[in-house]
């Protein structure tokens, strides 16, 4: 198990290489605008990107793409990781957590009495690596199956 998200996949499409990029291009957009469901970089070979979030969502993913041909077939390998400073807060959160809770169940134990209050840290542990495990997974799957219809993919294969 991973303590931070990271996940890559393949997707397959009968689409050229020029309309792989068109659909990327087309759907892509320099800034996040009220028109376009990405924004980001994109080559002629690879792009990153991430998509426009609307509404509460606050985890943003960072999406990395390369556009290979194999024969007939465009395989687009795309990885999804968190933006840095979402991992910088996760990174904290699930550092200062743990310490918070060592350091109460330290102070209850030389007391030589138990605090329920020394709990707490390992709830906001539990929470905050189930939040984050979470808001990555809805938002992996979102991304993928956008991607998926705008690159008419064939298959998706999950590495």
């Amino acid at each position: 198990m991973k303590l931070l998200p990271y996940r890559k996949l393949t997707l397959i499409t009968s689409l050229t290489k020029q309309e792989v990029y068109n659909s990327i291009a087309n759907n892509t957009a320099p800034f996040p605008n009220g028109q376009m469901p990405f924004y980001g970089k994109i080559n002629s070979s690879d792009f990153t990107i991430s998509r426009k979030i609307a509404g509460k969502n606050s985890f943003p993913l960072t999406i990395k793409g390369v556009i290979e041909t194999d024969g007939n077939r465009r395989s687009v390998q795309l990885s999804f990781s968190p933006k840095p400073f979402i991992v910088i807060i996760a990174i904290v959160w699930l550092i200062l957590a743990p310490f918070g809770a060592i350091m109460l169940l330290w102070k209850s134990a030389s007391a030589g009495t138990f605090n329920p209050s020394a709990l707490i840290p390992v709830v906001f542990l539990i929470f905050g690596f189930v939040v984050f495990r979470h808001a990555f997974g809805a938002e992996f799957d979102t991304c993928k199956y956008t991607l998926k219809d705008i690159l008419e993919a064939d298959e998706i294969i999950e590495n």
